[in-house]
């Protein structure tokens, strides 16, 4: 609003000559909040007026309402009034996480949250993330990693819980593989150079074309691995708390490998070993 004040009297003096006065600018800018922001209303016939001069001038101390404040010698508002609630700045929409009371915005409704704000989980389902985010006003589910569990034996694939016995694959969940036969015959496992001694190898994952053994390591991530019962064609988590680092000095937390005298706690990693390890 200042900015537009000012160019607003930039533009006066250049057309005008010496620069406009005080009096100018109180106008130019009651004017301004007049043309966006209606006039204040009353909660309760008889009652007070929580934005009764929003736009208007308190120059000479004249009072602004509950909700409005005094700015510049113009009254403008410092809450939100939405169906006759007043909510105070950067409350969020009790309906809609992704939407927030913005005075500066719209004193009377709600205004989208940034984009990127966290919303926490919008649907409610086991494999969307707590940490969804907002765009454009809307809370965007964000599904969990392949692999992570969200049930007896279930297992989260491409944001939906395969039931037990299926398997993640490049579609979703899919019929898990029952016929005793894990597609390979002695002497082919892949990394292992001594061949295979039973009639079918453990069961592999195949990953950007490269075929890996059950448990072996993301070269990328120590904490995700090749776990065939969940995915046979892109890596899984780790289990929480876990071992990795150089030494297996470390714990693994939600995918990642905690910091030397950290374990994982729930949702992150922590120094406090009493929320990972409750039991002792």
């Amino acid at each position: 609003m200042e900015a537009i004040v000012d160019r607003l009297l930039v533009g006066l003096s250049r057309s005008l000559g010496p620069a406009p006065g005080a009096a100018v600018r109180v106008f130019l800018v009651a004017a301004l909040l007049a043309a966006v922001a209606p006039a204040g209303f009353a909660w309760a016939r008889g009652g007070p007026k929580p934005f009764q001069r929003v736009g208007k001038s308190c120059a000479h101390g004249q009072p602004c309402g509950s909700a409005a404040e005094c700015f510049s010698g113009i009254c403008i508002p410092k809450m939100c009034g939405i169906d006759g609630v007043l909510y105070a700045e950067g409350t969020r929409n009790p309906s809609n996480p992704c939407q927030a009371c913005r005075p500066g915005r719209n004193y009377r409704g709600w205004s989208n949250a940034n984009d990127g704000t966290l919303c926490g989980n919008p649907t409610g389902d086991e494999c969307v993330s707590s940490f969804s985010t907002c765009f454009e006003g809307e809370c965007v589910p964000q599904p969990l990693p392949d692999g992570s569990g969200c049930g007896d034996g279930q297992f989260c694939c491409g944001g939906g819980c395969c039931a037990a016995g299926e398997a993640c694959g490049s579609g979703g969940c899919e019929p898990g593989d029952d016929d005793g036969d894990d597609g390979c015959t002695p002497g082919t496992c892949p990394d292992d150079p001594t061949g295979c001694d039973d009639a079918d190898c453990e069961p592999t994952c195949s990953i950007d074309g490269v075929v890996y053994n059950q448990g072996a390591t993301d070269p990328a991530r120590q904490c995700w691995e090749c776990n065939p019962t969940f995915s046979t064609t892109q890596w899984s988590l780790r289990a929480d708390n876990e071992r990795c680092g150089t030494d297996n000095e470390r714990f693994c937390c939600n995918g990642e490998c905690c910091g030397i005298e950290q374990c994982c706690g729930g949702l992150s990693c922590t120094f406090d070993y009493t929320a990972c390890f409750p039991e002792g």
